[in-house]
């Protein structure tokens, strides 16, 4: 046996040396993995938040269309009972057709149908924007 540098019996003299660099290449290899990068970066943040912004946005939408399904439903409700004293009050008159009467259950008749209107726009809009048609 032979006993030299290259032998493999005795340790090289710069094992230790060799064996600091070997961890110190790892310690660098571990901490610029893409598992281990430092903190985000602003333009990480920022797009973060416009993800945030982009999954929040439409719960806005659709609570504010909820809130004005709501005010329609309630202005609807109103139109149809002020319609129904209207009848009551043109069927009291009897043969005294009341034609201010008549006029105005023609004008309700019209908000009405106004109304339903604008209440099968909200529900299409709130519609659309679950199915999020233009991404």
């Amino acid at each position: 046996m032979t006993s030299g540098v290259g032998s493999s019996r005795e340790p090289r003299p710069d094992a230790a040396g060799w064996l600091i660099r070997m961890r110190a290449r790892m310690m660098r290899a571990e901490f610029t993995s893409p598992r281990h990068r430092p903190m985000s970066t602003e333009a990480e943040v920022s797009s973060i938040a416009h993800v945030i912004q982009l999954a929040v946005a439409p719960v806005f939408l659709i609570a504010g269309i909820g809130s004005m399904l709501g005010v329609l439903t309630n202005r609807l409700g109103r139109i149809v009972d002020r319609a129904r004293r209207l009848e009551e009050q043109l069927a009291a008159a009897g043969d005294n057709f009341d034609l201010a009467v008549n006029a105005n259950l023609r004008i309700h008749a019209r908000r009405a149908r106004l109304v339903q209107l604008a209440i099968g726009c909200c529900a299409f809009c709130a519609l659309l924007i679950c199915t999020r048609w233009w991404r």
